[in-house]
């Protein structure tokens, strides 16, 4: 039985009815967030990408957008979350940097924050990095 509530709240953190698209190390994706992306748990809107890693490999994921203010969630290939970013430096870009723990595909989500008026939208333009740092 905790076997299947464990399986069910995976589900429902990968998001499994919206598929993940892949990125790979090195790849820079332009893409957008619209009005048919998966409301993200902010409010916004949100899209999973998913990447495959190994032991040790310290990487940087990096989102950026003038439009929208994006969150990067990484998860590991249990549905733990690994890291999260939101505001790295003074602005609003997203950055993770961080060492693989195990090999694997992991996910990676870009939410956006919800629109409070101001001068980011929930949906909207962005840049999506994914870099090897060092094997």
């Amino acid at each position: 039985m905790r076997l299947f509530a464990l399986a069910t709240a995976l589900c429902a953190v990968i998001g499994s009815s919206h598929a993940a698209e892949n990125i790979n190390l090195g790849q820079t994706i332009k893409a957008s967030l619209t009005t048919s992306d998966r409301i993200s748990d902010t409010g916004g809107r949100s899209k999973d990408y998913q990447l495959s890693l190994k032991k040790g490999q310290l990487v940087a994921l990096n989102a950026r957008s003038t439009a929208i203010d994006p969150i990067l969630i990484l998860f590991n290939s249990d549905g733990t979350v690994l890291e999260e970013n939101d505001d790295h430096g003074d602005g609003t870009d997203s950055l993770i940097v961080t060492t693989i723990p195990e090999n694997g595909t992991y996910l990676l989500r870009l939410n956006s924050l919800k629109s409070d008026g101001g001068d980011f939208k929930a949906t909207g333009e962005y840049t999506l990095r994914a870099m090897l740092v060092s094997d």
